[in-house]
């Protein structure tokens, strides 16, 4: 069943939680704190929250050196690329305004609902195995500020 965890200080509480785990999934929500990946924040950084940093921080460690299945889902995916040596761009169209690379900022509400660009998913992948997909393309709605 999934497990919603609350961020919590003790790390007690959250390696016994942790173990009753058969995997973990990262969702989204807000940015990751630019000190995790050696940045300093700017305006463009929103809604950091220290305790929920920490607490998946420390649980994708512990799931990348136990090789605990983890998948990451937006915010997730941010989170598992800085727990494990990382870096992010905070907002890449302030940092590189010149980018003309994929676009994650589709605004209005059909625009949210419709796919935004395609993904790869790899034969034999565990993400190939849990949605039962051969390997190809798959269409995703995937947005960020």
């Amino acid at each position: 069943l999934p497990v919603l965890i609350v961020p919590v200080v003790d790390e007690t509480t959250l390696r016994e939680t942790y173990e009753r785990m058969d995997a973990v999934l990262m969702a989204g929500g807000a940015d990751v704190d630019p000190i995790h990946y050696g940045m300093e924040m700017t305006p463009k950084v929103y809604g950091v929250d220290p305790l929920r940093d920490q607490a998946e921080l420390t649980l994708i460690r512990w799931a990348a050196q136990e090789d605990k299945p983890l998948l990451g889902i937006c915010r997730g995916c941010q989170m598992i690329n800085v727990a494990l040596g990382g870096t992010l761009y905070r907002d890449i169209p302030a940092e590189y305004p010149d980018f003309t690379g994929v676009n994650h900022s589709l605004s209005g509400a059909v625009a949210r609902k419709q796919p935004a660009h395609a993904v790869d998913i790899f034969a034999n992948s565990r993400l190939a195995q849990a949605m039962a997909v051969p390997a190809g393309r798959l269409a995703v709605n995937s947005m960020h500020h």
